[in-house]
């Protein structure tokens, strides 16, 4: 505990209305209707449980399953590769719609994911038997 004198007390609380003390969010669930997209929000990815996280500035946030890549090297749309989905800090800079609707979904809607500023061949995207994924106990399933 730290012992200061009256008056320096008197001082710190008297300019406390010109203190900026950073405020951390407290984390709370909120239902899916509850949620509406706001300026500022993250998704979080957990790739060891498969769970994905909508998360405001201020704390509140909803869960939902998500599949993430298989454990294995796989050979798909002419690559072979790792399809473990790597664990690291990505940001959504472009939206593509793709022709091929198995990989992509009916929509072929696909968020482009970059790594330190650098284009990636990894994405956020449907899949046209997703139903089947989310079906399975475990969901280590996309290409990537």
């Amino acid at each position: 505990m730290a012992l200061i004198s009256a008056s320096t007390l008197g001082i710190l609380l008297s300019a406390s209305a010109f203190l900026s003390v950073p405020v951390q969010p407290v984390p709370h669930q909120i239902s899916l209707q509850e949620w509406a997209v706001e300026q500022g929000d993250h998704l979080v990815a957990d790739t060891k449980e498969n769970t994905g996280f909508l998360i405001h500035p201020d704390g509140r946030y909803i869960s939902f399953p998500i599949v993430t890549g298989r454990r294995s090297h796989v050979c798909y749309i002419g690559r072979c590769y790792n399809a473990t989905t790597p664990a690291r800090q990505w940001v959504v800079q472009s939206r593509h719609i793709k022709g091929d609707h198995i990989t992509f979904g009916p929509s072929g809607r696909f968020l482009r994911l970059y790594h330190q500023g650098e284009q990636t061949a990894y994405g956020i995207h449907e899949y046209a038997y997703e139903e089947q994924m989310f079906g399975d106990e475990i969901r280590f399933k996309s290409m990537g």
